[in-house]
């Protein structure tokens, strides 16, 4: 599998699609060569969670969600070139948690032990299709980058939050936290089982970002990208 890691690191780093090999691998020797990867090409500083909707789901075959690595070299500033990304890229629309200390597994643990900020996910594999859930994985689940708001406690009903997003002043989608499993803490408990029995964990310092709460958006040129959250206030990301 050493080919492979070093086919999947040389797309990346070149920004260029490859053809999809086939792969006869189990879904936990994927998340292995995905960790082989993203040692290869950044610092992992917390998690993201994708296919964390039932249609997704349903779409790639499966019934759970799937697990990316956040990278320290793929956090964004609020302007970024578009030559900079695989085209097209997606825009995802989520909510982070910050954790300050380890947290319990519970809905009280976490967001006892964590702030929440709004948060655009980058996503463009480089993958010319996504023939199999085992080529989301290795792939790192198509993350490119992440671009944060401002971290800050919730006293307010993350399920309830809602959410529209603009591309251009125009408004493309508009969606709520329960899109995301019927809560965005809901993938982010199933995240915290998976990996422990993967023999890692959630730790203090760790960002996970828990999930779209509507279908990406897919853009080919320079853009002006806004989210307005109901409580978490405005997010914006401009792509020259």
């Amino acid at each position: 599998m050493n080919e492979l890691v070093e086919k999947l690191v040389d797309a990346f780093k070149k920004r260029k699609k490859i053809e999809p090999e086939s792969l006869s691998i189990s879904i936990d020797e994927a998340y292995e060569i995905q960790k082989s990867f993203v040692e290869r090409i950044g610092t992992q500083i917390g998690w993201k969670i994708g296919a964390s909707n039932e249609e997704v789901q349903r779409r790639l075959g499966i019934n759970e969600p799937v697990i990316g690595r956040l990278l320290r070299e793929t956090v964004l500033k609020k302007r970024e070139k578009i030559e900079n990304f695989i085209i097209p890229l997606g825009i995802e629309v989520e909510v982070a948690f910050k954790f300050h200390k380890t947290p319990e597994m519970s809905l009280q643990g976490i967001l006892s032990s964590s702030k929440v900020a709004p948060v655009f996910e980058i996503i463009n594999g480089v993958f010319s299709e996504n023939p199999s859930v085992q080529h989301l994985i290795i792939s790192n689940v198509r993350h490119a980058g992440v671009v944060f708001g401002e971290f800050r406690s919730c006293d307010f009903p993350l399920e309830h939050e809602k959410v529209e997003l603009l591309i251009n002043g125009k408004s493309v989608g508009v969606g709520s936290g329960k899109n995301v499993l019927g809560h965005p803490i809901a993938p982010l408990l199933w995240l915290m089982e998976k990996i422990q029995r993967m023999g890692e964990e959630v730790k203090k310092g760790d960002i996970v970002i828990s999930g779209t709460m509507i279908p990406p958006i897919f853009i080919e040129e320079p853009s002006e990208i806004e989210a307005r959250y109901s409580n978490l206030g405005t997010l914006e990301f401009k792509l020259l």
